[in-house]
Order: C-alpha cells, then structure tokens, then sequence
C-alpha cells in the first residue's frame, strides 16, 4: 500500500520540484539615463500577470518570477524596458541594473503672436473667422452638467494626476514581494552586491 502511494505521489513530487527549480529572485535597481539618479515609484510588472511592484524611494526592487517570463520596467515620463527572467539569473543571482531613458514626446508647432492693444485683440477676436462645425463642438463642449462631471473626476494639478496615477499602479500591482534587507539598511550593500563575482 505504501509502495503503491510512493508510486502515485512520485509525479507529482517530480513537478513540484521542476516548478521550485523555475522560481527565480530578481532584484534590481532602476536609474534615470540623464543622471544616473534612482528613480522611486517605477512599476514592475510580469508581463501576461497581475502581479508586481514598484521600487522604493532607493530605486530598489525585489520581485518573485519563474524562468521564461518577462519583467517589464515602465514609469511615466520614460521608455519601459523588457527582461527576460534566464537561467543565468537563477544561478548567479546578481542585482539588475535598469537605466530608463525619458520618453520626449513631439507636439505639433504653435504660432505666438503678440497683440499690441487691447483694441487689436478685440478686433482680432471678434473679426476672427470660426466653421460652424467647430463653433457646434465648442458650444456642445461648454455644457455646464458635462463641465461638472469632467470636473469631478480630472485632478485639477500635473502634481495630483502624477499622484492618482502612481497611487493606482501601486494599489494594482501590490504583492507579497520584498525588498531583500541587505538593501533597504545601508546603501554601501548596494555596491558590494556589484562587487561581487
């Protein structure tokens, strides 16, 4: 009987051992490509899951992942980064180190031109020729319920929308990782992790 249980249990033991074999411990620091400075509240997120987490105000990371799967490092304002989770990592485990490159956005050119008097911007604004279609999407824009409601839901500042948005990815993508100790003490362990061989 207990030969016949031995049996039954040895697959199962099999794939419990190949999936603790494919866990790997990444931990990493995200700097900024500009100035080499550590950048906090970056995302990390395994790609294709519902997991992840953010660096600390270090830079700092400590996410758990299995062999084959993606770590996708992404912060506003900077080009998000691809890692592949490898063996490598997995028997030399090393911390990682991720330079972000701000993300430059091209808008489309406005002409500025200064108005000499009150009565030339007056002239100009009433003299100024609007389609009636834009002038249809500007009085159906300024609906004062629609306004209200707008209102209520866009953050009034960049500082409160940059807030709302880190707010959302960090309540998103919170976990039970860690940052490893040895990090968050002292800075100097940083280096040393480096150093190492």
């Amino acid at each position: 009987m207990r030969f016949t249980l031995l049996l039954l249990l040895l697959p199962a033991l099999a794939r419990a051992q190949t999936f603790q074999d494919s866990i790997v411990q990444c931990n990493g620091i995200v700097l900024s490509k500009d100035s080499l400075k550590a950048l906090p509240s970056v995302s990390i997120e395994i790609e294709g899951t519902r997991r992840g987490t953010v660096t600390n105000e270090r830079g700092i990371y400590g996410i758990i992942a299995l062999l084959g799967q993606d770590l996708v490092i992404s912060s506003v304002g900077y080009k998000p980064q691809r890692i592949r989770v490898t063996e490598e990592m997995r028997e030399h485990p090393k911390a990682l180190v991720t330079i972000l490159e701000i993300d430059t956005v091209q808008i489309a050119t406005s002409q500025i031109r200064i108005v000499p008097s009150n009565r030339q911007f007056n002239h100009d604004f009433v003299t100024t020729n609007v389609s009636d279609p834009a002038q249809e999407t500007a009085q159906a824009n300024l609906n004062p319920k629609d306004l209200k409601t707008l209102s209520a839901s866009v953050p009034k500042t960049a500082q409160e929308t940059t807030s709302k948005q880190l707010s959302n990815q960090a309540s998103k993508m919170a976990t039970n990782n860690f940052v490893p100790s040895f990090f968050s003490t002292n800075p100097l362990n940083i280096l040393n992790w480096f150093k190492k061989p």
